[in-house]
């Protein structure tokens, strides 16, 4: 089978050079390996060998098998698998022994909750491990979601905008849209709340792409998590067990509707504080699916909507060392509290509760 491969640019997909295929890997954006070159990886993942539980039925032998590079996370290689045409499998490669033991971790999350909320996550199809001059390498191999993008905040001189990135055309994303992809962010995230272990989705950002997008009508789920890197409980929940609950509650809720609206610009820029509408979305996606919660999410949001401006400031200043985040999201977080309560206390007195 003839073997194509393509970078992910600005531009949309290119293909990858000989002079490229020569340079030293890139384990992540700040750091090579002294071993693999670009070449090499992508050689041995165009291998059957390489993937060898996975045999695609739906690949056509007589065409190119394309290998496209889509993105480096901090931990993570993303590409994907597929023809001329379109990707089919996305395969998240892991070098170091963090990022390794992170996408075991993720994968059993996303196969753990899959099953129990799908359909808002991948399908996962496997772990495997390659070898390349000597070095053991993860991939995961997991369902590619096509027409599914990662969105991200633009600053313009009118305000802050959001960018769909769909590698045929990016572009701006209008106010139903906006509010669609943040209300369905946080659907997900409160209804794979586990409320018998007080359990959450932890380590998901959108500063890292983990929500896809996808705004077409025909979208059955217009949003999907692709990652899942914790389902924790809070570390510091009262004894008695009815304040438990409701605690822990209260936390999911605060957590959501303000790391809901954190993300850089373009997705590596400056850290911002997402406008209004976000927030107001994040509030529809917990209101509009109340019934679908366990009890206690009415009580505490009866509760946000006595708490004065200081106390919401001094309840996220205790959750925040409790939030999965980097010490530099967590000291921007401190710099946007003031206006995030303000604005989340006008809001949450303007929704009528069910």
């Amino acid at each position: 089978m003839e073997l194509k491969y393509l970078l992910f640019s600005e531009n949309g997909y290119r293909e990858v050079t000989p002079e490229e295929m020569a340079l030293p890997y890139r384990i992540s954006p700040k750091e090579i390996s002294p071993q693999i070159l670009l070449g090499d990886l992508l050689r041995a993942l165009g291998q059957t060998k390489g993937l060898s539980n996975v045999s695609p039925g739906f690949l056509d032998p007589s065409r190119p098998l394309v290998i496209r590079s889509e993105k480096h996370g901090p931990y993570y290689h993303v590409l994907s698998l597929g023809d001329e045409d379109r990707a089919y499998l996305c395969l998240l490669v892991a070098i170091t022994e963090r990022a390794k033991a992170l996408l075991a971790s993720d994968l059993k999350y996303l196969t753990l909750l899959k099953e129990r909320f799908a359909p808002y996550f991948p399908e996962v199809y496997g772990l495997r491990e390659i070898e390349i001059k000597g070095v053991h390498i993860s991939v995961g191999i997991l369902e590619w979601l096509y027409s599914y993008h990662e969105i991200h905040a633009v600053m313009t001189p009118s305000g802050i905008f959001f960018e769909l990135w769909d590698p045929v055309s990016i572009r701006l994303l209008d106010q139903r849209e906006i509010y669609q992809f943040f209300s369905h962010s946080a659907e997900i995230l409160f209804l794979c709340y586990d409320p018998i272990q007080n359990r959450r989705i932890t380590g998901w950002s959108h500063i890292t792409g983990d929500f896809v997008y996808n705004p077409t009508i025909e979208a059955p789920n217009p949003v999907f998590l692709t990652t899942i890197r914790g389902y924790n409980s809070y570390k510091t929940l009262p004894r008695d067990h009815e304040l438990k609950d409701l605690y822990s509650k209260l936390c999911l809720v605060l957590e959501v509707l303000l790391l809901n609206r954190i993300d850089k610009e373009k997705g590596v820029g400056e850290i911002l504080l997402l406008p209004e509408i976000t927030l107001k979305a994040s509030i529809s996606g917990l209101i509009k699916n109340i019934s679908r919660l366990c009890h206690g999410f009415i009580q505490v949001l009866d509760l946000l909507r006595e708490m004065s401006q200081g106390e919401l400031k001094l309840l996220y200043e205790a959750l925040l060392p409790e939030m999965e985040i980097t010490n530099e999201v967590s000291e921007s977080l401190l710099g946007f509290l003031d206006r995030h309560v303000e604005e989340l206390s006008m809001c949450i007195r303007g929704v009528d509760l069910p």
